[in-house]
C-alpha cells in the first residue's frame, strides 16, 4: 500500500529545491552544495601560520537559489523552521560597510548575512546583484567539528557567484567566507575549513599552508586507507567556548617569541624561552611546534602509504590536543581510546575545534563493520552513551548541482 504522503527527498540539494518550492512558489534557477570536512591532522595551528591536512567529506550543505523579483532578501533554513527570514536591500548594504542587525550570538543567519556582504564587497562596481530567495538544506551535523558552518558558507557563495554570473575562485570565495565568520560570527577561525569545502579533490587530502599567499596541494589518499568518525553528540559552539581565548594566547605567545606565526619555530625555539612564557603559554606554542612537524610526517606517509605511521601521528595529536593545548573533552578522550582498542584501527583523534564533536579514526579498509561494532560496544560502556559512527570519505569541493 503507497505511504499517504510522499516521502521527502533525501538529499541535501533535493531538500533545498523542494523547500523553495513548496514554500516560496518557485523552482529555484541555482542550486550549489559544498561539502564539510574532516581534519586528518594538523589541528589548532591554521591560525598559527601552520599546515594543515584535512579532506572534504561526503556531506553537504545545499543552497537553492530563485529569483526575488523585487521584494526583499528571503532566506529559508530546513533547521531553523519554516519562516523565512527576511531582508532589504538596505540591510545587505549596510552589512557591506559592517553594520549588522541583532541577531543572537552563532545565530545562523550572522554566517548568510555575513557571507552575501563579503561577496558583495569583492564584486565589481556595477555588476548587477538583485536579491534572491535562498533555500538550505545539510547533512553536516551541527556542532560536531565537521565545519557545518563553513559547508554552509562556502555552498552559499557558489550560488551567489552562479546567480549573478560571477567566475568562481575557490581561494577567493573561501577568503571572503572566513571574513564572513570572523567578522559575522565572531570566530577567530583560520582558513582551513572554507578552503577544505571549496577546493576539495575526489580521493585526495588537502595540505594547506595556511601563511599567506595560502599554498594548496592535494595528496592522494591510499586505497587500502579508510576512515570513520565518530560523533560524540556533544555539541560545541566556536564563538561561545574556549577557542577565541586559545586564538589570543597563542597570539601574545608568538608575540612574546618575536614572530609572526607560531609554527614557524622550532621546539628548540619554544623551550629556550619557557621561563618567559610561563607554563600556559609554553604549553600551547608547544602543540602548534609540534603539530606543524607532524603534519608534515604525515604527508610523506601518505605518500608513502605507511599507514601505521599516519595512524601513530594522529593518536599522538590528540594527545597533544588533550594534554597542551587542552580542547579536548571526556567523551572525545573516550572515543579516541575505544577507537584505539578497535580491530584494524590505526590511530585516531578529536577533530575540529574541539570541546565535544567527532573524531576520526584510521582504519585498514575492509575492518569498518567490526571496528564501529566495538567502537559503540567500548564507548557505551565508558561514558553511558551511544556514539553516531559513519564512514566518510575523500570527496570534491563545492560544485553546482543544476542551473
Amino acid at each position: 500500500m503507497p505511504d499517504s504522503e510522499p516521502r521527502p527527498p533525501r538529499t541535501p540539494d533535493a531538500r533545498a529545491v523542494s523547500l523553495s518550492v513548496h514554500r516560496f512558489g518557485t523552482t529555484p534557477y541555482v542550486v550549489a552544495c559544498a561539502p564539510g570536512r574532516v581534519n586528518i591532522i594538523g589541528e589548532h595551528i591554521d591560525y598559527n601560520g601552520g599546515s594543515v591536512l584535512p579532506m572534504a567529506i561526503d556531506r553537504e550543505c545545499a543552497v537553492a537559489v530563485g529569483p526575488a523579483g523585487d521584494g526583499p532578501w528571503q532566506v529559508l533554513s530546513e533547521q531553523a523552521g519554516l519562516e523565512p527570514w527576511q531582508f532589504g536591500t538596505d540591510v545587505a548594504a549596510s552589512a557591506v560597510q559592517g553594520i549588522t542587525p541583532e541577531l543572537p550570538a552563532g545565530d545562523w543567519r550572522r554566517y548568510t548575512l555575513g557571507v552575501i556582504a563579503c561577496v558583495l564587497r569583492d564584486i565589481p562596481h556595477g555588476h548587477a546583484t538583485p536579491p534572491l530567495r535562498l533555500s538550505i538544506a545539510s547533512d553536516v551535523p551541527l556542532g560536531a567539528g565537521l565545519s557545518s558552518s563553513a559547508a554552509l558558507e562556502v555552498a552559499l557563495a557558489r550560488a551567489l557567484y552562479a546567480a549573478w554570473g560571477l567566475p568562481w575562485n575557490p581561494l577567493r570565495a573561501a577568503a571572503a567566507c572566513r571574513r564572513a565568520e570572523r567578522e559575522f560570527a565572531g570566530v577567530p577561525c583560520g582558513v582551513m575549513d572554507q578552503i577544505a569545502s571549496a577546493a576539495g579533490s575526489d580521493g585526495h587530502a588537502i595540505l594547506i599552508d595556511c601563511v599567506e599567499p595560502v599554498v594548496v596541494r592535494p595528496v592522494r589518499v591510499p586505497t587500502d586507507a579508510s576512515f570513520l568518525v565518530i560523533n560524540t553528540r556533544v555539541k560545541h559552539a566556536l564563538g561561545s567556548t574556549e577557542y577565541p581565548l586559545r586564538a589570543a594566547a597563542t597570539a601574545h605567545a608568538a608575540h612574546v617569541l618575536g614572530t609572526q606565526w607560531l609554527c614557524s619555530l622550532t621546539e628548540a625555539d619554544v623551550l629556550a624561552y619557557v621561563g618567559v612564557l610561563g607554563h600556559e603559554h609554553s604549553r600551547l606554542a608547544l602543540h602548534c611546534v609540534r603539530e606543524q612537524s607532524r603534519v608534515l610526517r604525515a604527508v610523506g606517509a601518505l605518500e608513502r602509504g605507511d599507514l601505521s605511521l599516519l595512524g601513530t601521528l594522529m593518536t599522538e595529536s590528540h594527545a597533544s590536543l588533550r594534554d597542551d593545548y587542552r580542547v579536548s573533552c571526556a567523551e572525545l578522550d573516550a572515543a579516541v581510546e575505544a577507537a584505539c582498542a578497535a580491530p584494524g584501527v590505526l590511530g585516531a583523534r578529536m577533530t575540529g575545534g574541539g570541546f565535544g564533536g567527532c573524531v576520526i579514526a584510521l582504519i585498514r579498509r575492509g575492518s569498518e563493520l567490526d571496528a564501529a561494532a566495538a567502537v559503540v560496544q567500548k564507548y557505551t560502556a565508558i561514558v553511558g552513551s551511544t556514539p553516531e559512527i559513519f564512514p566518510v570519505t575523500p570527496s570534491g569541493g563545492a560544485h553546482i548541482v543544476s542551473q
